[in-house]
């Protein structure tokens, strides 16, 4: 069964909707409570569904939070109040963000890195210590548009299934991540990667969580507040994916921190034919930070997939 809409950080009690199902209720010491917002510009299909409904999820940009500036100069950007979202409204933004981060894999929007082009030439098939990568841009005008986007893919000697529960796992963060502080998870809609359509709020797990990195030669910790969705698909694939989510919810400690964008993070990790043990997993990452330049974001995207890649493999 669903857990729905807990909130480890916070002891206030859970309102209810008209419905009975419980909100999220997020309220920092002085009682104002907190709104936070996923970005949804490029899932048209949602917003267009969304426009004139009963819900007021959808809102124009500009009144978010220290990025607001940057962001209100793309026209077309649209978020959705996630705190006060309906379960109806959350599974619309679960399922289209899953719908958008499968068709990225096979767009034509991908050019492969030198090694993986010697690799493609010679027409070897992936081996288990392969990492092939692409470099590749969005296909949309939008926020985020300007910074190199990496595709990764390679065989990881564990089921989909033990893969997926890795990646929601934020007690296990620490163990495929060097750079890893900490992950905690915010609050929580749904836990179970197999939870299905009838779920309250739909297929799968869904969280918000805080993640806290400490990178080589950057002084100040680097934060991270994402929407994190997983679950699984008919033929046996697990999807991951991750997005940033905007609003006044970062930074509870008060030390000073490196607020980072995950613009979409996913992780689609495919069985292996004849090798129930085994995934092909494809990874797309799409990364904005203040601390990498732009003119360099290509170099550690590519040396940050490949690491990730090696790191899952040598987990036991």
């Amino acid at each position: 069964m669903a857990t729905q809409a807990i909130v480890p950080v916070e002891s206030d009690p859970l309102e209810l909707t008209q419905d009975g199902v419980e909100k999220m209720n997020l309220r920092p010491e002085g009682g104002k409570s907190i709104v936070s917002y996923i970005r949804t510009s490029d899932f048209p299909n949602l917003c267009d569904s969304l426009r004139g409904s009963s819900h007021e999820e959808l809102v124009e940009c500009g009144v978010l939070d220290a990025n607001a500036k940057e962001i209100a100069k793309y026209e077309t950007e649209r978020w959705i109040a996630l705190d006060d979202a309906s379960p109806e409204t959350v599974r619309k933004v679960m399922d289209e963000m899953v719908r958008y981060a499968l068709s990225l894999e096979n767009l034509d929007i991908w050019a492969p890195a030198p090694k993986t082009v010697k690799l493609l030439k010679d027409a070897k098939p992936l081996n288990a210590t392969d990492v092939w990568m692409w470099i590749g841009s969005v296909p949309h005008k939008g926020y985020g548009n300007d910074i190199p986007c990496v595709k990764s893919r390679g065989l990881v000697n564990k089921s989909p299934k033990q893969l997926a529960e890795l990646l929601m796992d934020s007690s296990r963060v620490k163990t495929y991540n060097k750079n890893s502080q900490g992950r905690e998870d915010h609050c929580v809609w749904q836990l179970g990667l197999a939870n299905d359509a009838e779920s309250t709020f739909g297929r799968g797990e869904t969280k918000v969580t805080r993640s806290i990195n400490k990178a080589p030669m950057i002084r100040k910790p680097l934060e991270f507040i994402s929407l994190l969705h997983g679950r699984k698909l008919e033929d046996g694939t697990h999807v991951v994916v991750a997005r940033n989510v905007s609003g006044p919810i970062s930074n509870m400690s008060g030390k000073p921190m490196v607020r980072n964008e995950i613009l979409l993070n996913v992780h689609v990790l495919k069985p292996v034919e004849g090798n129930p043990n085994q995934t092909s997993m494809v990874n797309i990452n799409h990364l904005k930070s203040p601390v990498v330049p732009i003119m360099v974001a290509k170099k550690v995207g590519l040396a940050s997939a490949t690491n990730f890649l090696k790191d899952i493999r040598s987990l036991k």
